[in-house]
């Protein structure tokens, strides 16, 4: 685990050690919470690939690059070669991206992230991709874990932060949140964060995904967009799995405009190929399932205890 400075914004908010006080006491002075939180543990976002990725302590197992991912509605997923000596607990039917799958849920003695521990915490165990057949599974934090934080995902200064489950956004951010920041989202158990977005002038609903790449547009976004098959603003992109490294063709559309809450961002990537999957497919209306490439630049707060979420540019 690599110690990294605290974040510069908003006075280098509650820094965990040195200075810690003098912080807190400035932010103090203008925060209308009353209350600077300190983070039980951060660590860097390690760069493999367009998702968030952290080392993890599993039980024995010391720096396991696991896949931060909100779009992991309750247990993560492990591969076996980690799970030796975990309690089974019985096999599971549970939805992916793609389809329903079954796969058997054990129960990890612990897993540490920095000076934060927690106990019996629920994996599946999968060991290839159901995406790529040529790829191994990664391990995957899924919401059954992360829900058990307050969490800060800084994409922009490439930290993640956990706090206690509870803690209020605004005492993350030291004062108040930045207007337009919070979302009005709809937070539930197994469920997808979903918020809303305007694609190109176009309304629409769309997902919070870190564990997803480039942003997915539905069929139904696209015929609004006037986009159709064959259309010369899609162009094939020749992309290297980073678990593989092989080959993949890419359908690339690029967005002008990407508008959720406060944060605008413009000429937005944009991933045709899977917009047959099922979590795609299922949506009626103009949608968009949006990825870490979106999100990256930017600080994502989320409080499950209070279905709290902010996305501050």
């Amino acid at each position: 685990m690599i110690p990294l400075p605290l974040a510069d914004s908003n006075l280098a908010a509650c820094l965990p050690r040195a200075g810690a006080v003098l912080s807190c006491l400035l932010l103090l002075t203008f925060s209308p919470t009353g209350h600077c939180a300190q983070p039980l543990a951060q660590t860097e976002l390690l760069k493999i690939s367009n998702q968030p990725w952290i080392a993890v302590d599993i039980g024995k197992h010391r720096g396991v690059q696991c896949i931060v991912d909100t779009g992991a509605s309750s247990a993560g997923v492990l591969s076996t070669k980690y799970a030796a000596g975990a309690k089974y607990i019985g096999t599971v039917r549970t939805a992916t991206a793609d389809r329903a799958v079954k796969m058997p849920e054990v129960e990890i003695d612990y897993v540490a992230i920095g000076g934060s521990k927690q106990t019996g915490v629920r994996f599946m165990l999968r060991d290839q991709s159901w995406f790529d057949e040529g790829d191994p599974m990664p391990c995957v934090l899924g919401m059954e874990f992360l829900g058990r934080y307050t969490i800060d995902l800084d994409g922009s200064k490439g930290v993640l932060r956990l706090y206690p489950r509870g803690t209020r956004l605004d005492e993350v951010f030291g004062g108040a949140l930045p207007d337009g920041s919070r979302l009005a989202a709809s937070i539930h158990n197994d469920a997808l964060i979903e918020v809303d977005a305007t694609v190109d002038g176009v309304r629409v609903k769309s997902a919070i995904d870190t564990g997803w790449s480039l942003a997915t547009p539905n069929q139904n976004l696209l015929d609004m967009l006037g986009i159709r098959p064959g259309d010369p603003r899609i162009v094939n992109q020749t992309a290297h799995s980073s678990l593989s490294n092989r080959e993949m063709t890419l359908q690339i559309l690029e967005f002008q405009q990407v508008r959720i809450g406060s944060v605008v961002a413009e000429k937005v990537r944009a991933s045709l190929g899977e917009g047959g999957m099922r979590v795609i497919r299922k949506e009626q209306e103009p949608y968009l399932h949006i990825g870490w490439d979106l999100l990256r630049q930017h600080r994502l707060l989320l409080d499950m205890a209070h279905r709290d979420i902010a996305l501050i540019p």
